[in-house]
């Protein structure tokens, strides 16, 4: 029987350099996480249509659930020996007319115990334009694990059509 290849596609995707808004975006979540600057929470629009998913299962509508959902994040990060940064790689960014959305995965590396902590993410951002600014109305990123991904690629070869 031949071996079977198996590509990691979401990975082996060509990353393009960072949109201004994907930049803005990393560089205020991480100044807001490190309790650094506030600017991350403005960035986000207001209204019940604002959605934040943290892996599917943990979400919040609305700005003020997403700004509170942020805050405790934050809150949490600080009272642990833990530093985290996001280093975000983009996979894909479009902006049309008032709406723009990036594709990332972004690798969250965090020191603790004088060891290093590498985990991966794929995210979802997409903004509106609103009154000449754009507002951030929808992240979601969840946990990036290569076992479904290698389990994607195997079905792929084996039913190519599908």
């Amino acid at each position: 029987m031949d071996k079977l290849e198996i590509q990691d596609s979401f990975t082996q995707s060509k990353t393009e350099p960072l949109a201004p808004l994907v930049k803005r975006h990393y560089d205020a979540l991480n100044a807001f996480l490190s309790g650094k600057s506030d600017e991350f929470l403005d960035i986000w629009a207001e209204g019940h249509d604002t959605l934040l998913y943290f892996n599917m299962s943990e979400r919040e509508r609305g700005s003020e659930g997403v700004r509170r959902a942020f805050r405790q994040v934050r809150a949490v990060l600080s009272r642990v020996p833990v530093g985290t940064t996001l280093q975000p790689s983009q996979i894909h960014y479009e902006e049309h007319g008032n709406m723009a959305y990036a594709v990332t995965m972004e690798k969250a590396v965090s020191e603790l115990d004088r060891k290093t902590v590498v985990s991966e993410h794929r995210g979802t951002l997409i903004w509106k334009k609103i009154d000449h600014h754009w507002r951030l109305v929808h992240l979601h990123n969840d946990t990036y694990d290569r076992r479904h991904e290698t389990m994607s690629e195997l079905l792929r070869s084996y039913h190519p059509d599908a």
